[in-house]
């Protein structure tokens, strides 16, 4: 250790054993004296009045502290503040008696017995509101979750109800248009001006025998192989009629440019789709 930090120590030892050795003979003082304070607020008076030093004061006031627990109260008695339950009791003196103390732990007791169930009270309804929060959570969420299937079935059953009405919808225009085909009757009534591979009318009788204004009717052309033999199952050629025909209308019309070999053989008809006026 450095000596001039060693010289340090000494002296500051020297200081606090000095102190000391004044603050003890002012207890001594004190303690022997003929009359020794009645109270702490005495024992504070002679303290601020006899100290020498601060240090001296509060060691002293330190003492008065020890030896009373008691207050005086500004109208006579005396009052004890006990920390247990930061709260004051009357006392007949400047400290409190046997039964005084007994009856002031007594008091802690059970404020500390009474504050520990609050608190167990308080954590307890805590507990319930935060399980009370988490079910409402819960529900609410149970709910959207239903309130979405809810919503999503219904949707489904919604576009299958559209779907299901598009399908009737759709089957019944396709049976009204069986129907309407079935109904049209078809006769040719020969070809005209035929040369240079095709033949420039081909001339109709068209008799709408349906209950359907028509706005078009589309024909299949075919040839059959000879008199009398069945016409061919499908239709190469397809020609569009557009012209309007009443329920129950005959009317005689063309079609233009035909191939020339229909003219060859048995010209075969057939209606292939037809579309209703309005539409």
């Amino acid at each position: 250790m450095p000596r001039r930090l060693k010289t340090y120590f000494l002296w500051l030892a020297l200081i606090v054993a000095v102190a000391t050795s004044s603050v003890l003979a002012t207890v001594a003082f004190y303690q022997r004296g003929s009359v020794a304070p009645k109270d702490y607020e005495d024992c504070a008076e002679r303290a601020a009045r006899d100290a020498k030093s601060k240090d001296a004061l509060s060691i002293l006031i330190s003492v008065c502290r020890s030896n009373f627990a008691g207050r005086r109260k500004a109208g006579g008695g005396y009052t004890y503040y006990d920390p247990c339950q930061e709260s004051t009791f009357d006392i007949n003196g400047p400290n409190p008696t046997t039964d005084e103390v007994a009856y002031i732990r007594e008091q802690c007791l059970a404020y500390l017995s009474l504050k520990s169930q609050m608190e167990a009270e308080q954590e307890e309804a805590k507990r319930k509101a935060r399980l009370a929060a988490l079910e409402a959570r819960a529900a609410a969420q149970q709910a959207e979750q239903e309130a979405r299937v809810k919503t999503q079935k219904a949707e489904k059953e919604a576009r299958a109800k559209a779907q299901q009405a598009e399908q009737a919808a759709s089957a019944a225009l396709q049976a009204r248009k069986l129907a309407a085909i079935s109904a049209v009757r078809l006769v040719s009534r020969g070809f005209e001006d035929c040369s240079y591979g095709s033949c420039r009318y081909l001339k109709i009788e068209v008799t709408n025998g349906s209950k359907e204004a028509l706005s078009r009717i589309l024909v299949g052309l075919s040839s059959a192989q000879a008199v009398g033999a069945a016409c061919p199952s499908s239709y190469a050629t397809q020609e569009t009629l557009r012209v309007g025909f009443s329920p129950g209308e005959r009317r005689d019309t063309t079609i233009e440019y035909v191939d020339i070999e229909f003219s060859k053989h048995p010209l075969c008809t057939k209606v292939l789709d037809v579309e209703f006026a309005g539409r």
